[in-house]
């Protein structure tokens, strides 16, 4: 039984394992610069919103590659006192096939706004 839970727990480890690519590094710097850029804008009153999409084939890394970048952002903010306007990142994962709306909808899901399934009100 141990033997189980031992391999389990190493299984496990790899689900997270990221091997530092260029294209890992690349992505991060992306995102750095992003989150760098947006406080920036705000520090000059601008409030227009930005936004990036990582799209690949499935069981290519992505959202582990992300989840990494994320942590890593978390980790900076807090050794250095954080940003001055927040440095949250909000990840949220559809499908390929999801219509505008449908990305709308998950991001703000993630966030934490109710949304309501169904069809677009009339316009």
């Amino acid at each position: 039984m141990e033997e189980t839970r031992v391999k389990a727990a190493a299984t496990a480890a790899l689900d997270t394992f990221v091997f530092e690519t260029e294209t890992h590094r690349l992505i991060r710097k992306r995102v750095f610069s992003v989150l760098e850029a947006r406080e920036t804008r705000l520090a000059r009153g601008l409030y227009e919103q930005k936004g990036a999409a990582l799209i690949g084939p499935a069981g290519s890394g992505k959202s582990t590659m992300m989840a990494r970048v994320i942590r890593e952002n978390e980790e900076a903010a807090v050794a250095t006192g954080g940003r001055a306007f927040g440095h949250r990142i909000v990840s949220a994962i559809v499908p390929g096939k999801a219509s505008v709306k449908d990305t709308c909808c998950a991001v703000l899901r993630e966030i934490g706004y109710p949304t309501k399934p169904g069809p677009s009100p009339e316009r």
